[in-house]
C-alpha cells in the first residue's frame, strides 16, 4: 500500500505535540485489534494520521521473531537450533526489534488505509517526534499527508465556448516558401547602413545602475534585424548604424521577459557593430525544389509544403480547442490542489526547463527560472490531470490501440522520423505513446462536452497559427 517506512536509527518514534496547538477541522479515532487509529482533518487538503500499538502486541511480535531466530540461526560456538535466547537478544535485539516494529506499522497503516478507504496524493511522511518508545507504553506514530480535492465536476452545458478552425490557402504556401527561401539564403557583405532583414555583427556591453549585469558582455553576437532575438526595441536601435560605428541607448525589457534578472528593468546598452550582411535569394525555380528532394519541380515541392501545413494546422487546432475546453472547465470548476503534487510538478518542469537550456548551449541561463510562469503552468497541468481523470471515469473513455499506433505513425512521419518503428522498449517511445493517448482521450473528452455546449467558431489565419504572428507579419 505504501513504500516501506524508516524508523530511523532509534527504531521507535512517540508522539508529543498536544492537540490544543494545532487547527483540527475534525477528528475520527477508532480502536481496531492491537492498535488505535486518530484522522484528524487540517487545514485543506492535509491530514494527520496517529497510530497507536500497544506494547503486548511488539513483545509478542519481538518474541516470535527471537524464537525463530534461534532456531535457524548459525552462530559460532553454538550449534544450529541451540542458540540461547538470551545471547540472540544481546547480538540481535536490536535490529529484530526494528524489525518488529516496522513490519506492525506498515500492517497498522495497510489497515488503516483499507478500512478508512484514504487515497494518498502524497507519500505519507513519519512527524518527527521527541523521543524513543517505553517499554511497557504504547508505541505512538504520526503520519502527515495530503488527499486528493473532491471534484463536484461542471460539465459547462449550455455554456459558450470558442472554437478555432483555419483553412490553408494559395498565400500561406507563398509565405512558407518564401521562409523557406529566406532560409536558404546566403549571407554577403554589403558597405551601407544597417536595415531591417539585414544580419549584423555586433559586440554589446549591457550595464544596471553602472555595473555590468551577468553574462550581459557579449562580443560577436549574429543578430537578424527584425527577428526579435532580444527585443524589438533593441533592433530597432541598430537600423541605420553603419560598420564600425558605436551606439549608446536604453533598453527597457518587458516583465515576461526569459531573463529574470532584467526582466521589467531599464539596462543601458553599448553596441559596436562589426560587419553587415545582406541576404542574397535564391530563385525560386526548379533547382531550387531539387534541394529539398523534391521530384517535379516548383509544382510538386507547393504541394508538399501545402501538405505539411495543412498536417501542422489540423494538429495545432486539435490541441488549441482542446485547451480552449480545459481553460473554461478550470475556470468554472474550482478546487484545492495537493501541495506537495504542486511542488513535485514545478520540480520536474524546472529540470526539464534547465536541460532545455544546456542542451542548446544555453547553460549559463539555467539558473535564472522565471518560478511564477513554471509554477503556473504546474498548477494548470495537475488542475486539468483532476478534471480529465474526471470525465474519463464518468464516460468511461479508453483508448483505442489502433488509433494510437495510427497516430504514433503519423506523428513519426509529420516530424521527418519513420524509419525506427520499434522502440517499444524505450524511454522516448513510452514517452511518446503516453503523450498521444493523452491526446486521443482530451480529444474523446472534446467531442463527448461540445455536444450539450453553444460553440462560435473563430477563424485564424493558417500561417499565424504555426508559425506565429510576428513570423508571418515578416514573411
Amino acid at each position: 500500500m505504501v513504500d516501506a517506512l524508516d524508523l530511523g536509527s532509534s527504531g521507535a518514534t512517540c508522539e508529543s505535540s498536544s492537540l490544543s496547538s494545532r487547527t483540527i477541522l475534525n477528528i475520527k479515532a477508532k480502536t481496531r485489534g492491537f492498535m488505535q487509529t486518530q484522522i484528524e482533518k487540517l487545514d485543506g487538503l492535509k491530514r494527520k494520521l496517529t497510530i497507536q500499538i500497544d506494547w503486548e502486541s511488539i513483545y509478542h511480535k519481538e518474541a516470535a521473531k527471537m524464537k525463530e531466530f534461534a532456531r535457524t540461526a548459525n552462530i559460532p560456538g553454538f550449534r544450529k537450533g541451540k542458540v540461547p535466547l538470551q545471547i540472540v537478544k544481546q547480538r540481535y535485539g536490536q535490529s529484530i526489534r526494528q524489525e518488529s516494529m516496522q513490519q506492525m506499522l506498515e500492517q497498522a497503516l495497510d489497515e488503516t488505509v483499507k478500512k478508512e478507504a484514504i487515497e494518498f496524493a502524497s507519500q505519507p511522511e513519519i512527524i518527527a517526534n521527541e523521543k524513543p518508545i517505553q517499554e511497557g507504553e504504547p508505541w505512538v506514530v504520526t503520519f502527515s499527508y495530503e488527499v486528493y480535492p473532491k471534484i463536484e465536476l461542471n460539465e459547462l452545458e449550455n455554456a459558450t465556448i470558442t472554437q478555432v478552425t483555419a483553412t490553408v490557402l494559395d498565400k500561406d504556401v507563398e509565405i512558407v516558401l518564401q521562409d523557406l527561401q529566406k532560409k536558404s539564403a546566403k549571407w554577403e557583405p554589403v558597405d551601407r547602413p544597417a536595415q531591417t532583414g539585414d544580419q549584423v555583427n555586433i559586440d554589446f556591453v549591457m550595464t544596471h545602475d553602472g555595473e555590468i549585469i551577468e553574462d550581459g558582455e557579449v562580443a560577436g553576437f549574429l543578430l537578424t534585424l527584425g527577428a526579435n532575438q532580444i527585443t524589438p526595441e533593441f533592433d530597432e536601435a541598430l537600423i541605420g548604424m553603419e560598420k564600425h560605428q558605436e551606439r549608446r541607448f536604453d533598453l527597457t525589457f518587458p516583465e515576461d521577459f526569459l531573463l529574470a534578472r532584467v526582466a521589467n528593468k531599464t539596462v543601458q546598452v553599448t553596441v559596436k557593430l562589426n560587419e553587415i550582411k545582406t541576404a542574397k535569394l535564391p530563385p525560386l525555380d526548379d533547382k531550387f525544389a531539387e534541394e529539398f528532394q523534391v521530384e517535379g519541380g516548383m509544382s510538386q515541392l507547393k504541394e508538399a509544403l501545402r501538405q505539411r501545413l495543412e498536417n501542422d494546422v489540423q494538429r495545432i487546432l486539435r490541441r488549441k480547442n482542446v485547451d480552449l475546453l480545459f481553460d473554461l472547465l478550470i475556470e468554472n470548476n474550482q478546487f484545492e490542489l495537493p501541495e506537495s503534487l504542486v511542488n513535485a510538478e514545478v520540480q520536474a518542469m524546472t529540470q526539464r526547463y534547465q536541460a532545455e537550456l544546456r542542451k542548446v548551449s544555453h547553460a549559463h541561463l539555467a539558473d535564472d527560472i522565471p518560478v511564477a510562469s513554471i509554477r503556473a503552468s504546474a498548477e494548470k497541468r495537475i488542475a486539468t490531470q483532476f478534471i480529465m481523470d474526471e470525465i474519463v471515469k464518468k464516460y468511461d473513455i479508453q483508448v483505442d490501440k489502433h488509433q494510437l499506433q495510427e497516430l504514433y505513425i503519423k506523428t513519426l512521419s509529420e516530424i521527418g522520423d519513420i524509419q525506427d518503428l520499434n522502440r517499444q522498449n524505450s524511454s522516448w517511445f513510452k514517452g511518446l505513446m503516453q503523450q498521444l493517448a493523452v491526446e486521443i482521450i482530451k480529444g474523446q473528452i472534446l467531442e463527448q462536452l461540445v455536444k450539450n455546449m453553444n460553440v462560435e467558431i473563430r477563424d485564424e489565419n493558417a500561417t499565424e497559427l504555426v508559425f506565429g504572428k510576428d513570423q508571418n507579419e515578416q514573411s
